[in-house]
């Protein structure tokens, strides 16, 4: 009665969470050369409203189109190393069967060890952005004990539902 305090009633029953994906900038769209002109196009769409806005929904457009153009363009990277790295073995047989190679056969092994840097490369840095671990050593990198740890840390981080506190009685 004394008190200048008003009670606030909360009712959570009725609460539906929105769906919001988060987007987050990946690192390994900078080293695909394509991933500019999705920039560049997503970037000269006109957009209406102030400056501090339009800059806003440009960077948000942005972001935006690189996730669904890299959701396309990455769905298979881990497979995207099959070819090269089976490629890669056959050129290494014939040159252990014959003991020479020819000079087009180890342009050709050249370009395609390269490709397979490349996308391991890629693999790599996806997977140390999704884990956050600094202390990953050139030996360690993108083994099956660091992708458990990054798939653990995600998992962990996720919350599966809000538990009710009862009060003491």
């Amino acid at each position: 009665m004394a008190s200048n305090h008003c009670l606030i009633l909360l009712n959570l029953m009725d609460f539906k969470p929105i769906n919001r994906k988060v987007l987050r900038f990946e690192e390994v769209w900078t080293t695909i050369p394509a991933s500019i002109v999705v920039v560049k196009n997503s970037w000269e769409k006109k957009v209406s409203g102030d400056p501090s806005q339009a800059i806003n929904q440009k960077l948000k457009r942005i972001l935006r189109n690189l996730y669904y153009w890299s959701k396309a363009k990455f769905k298979s990277l881990n497979l995207s190393k099959v070819e090269p790295k089976s490629e890669v073995l056959r050129l290494q047989e014939l040159e252990t069967a014959d003991g020479l190679i020819l000079d087009q056969l180890q342009w050709e092994l050249k370009i395609k060890l390269e490709e397979l840097n490349s996308v391991m490369t890629r693999l790599d840095t996806w997977w140390k952005q999704r884990s956050k671990v600094k202390w990953i050593v050139e030996g360690d990198s993108n083994s099956k004990f660091f992708q458990a740890y990054a798939s653990g840390r995600r998992n962990g981080n996720f919350i599966h539902k809000i538990r009710e506190r009862v009060p003491f009685a």
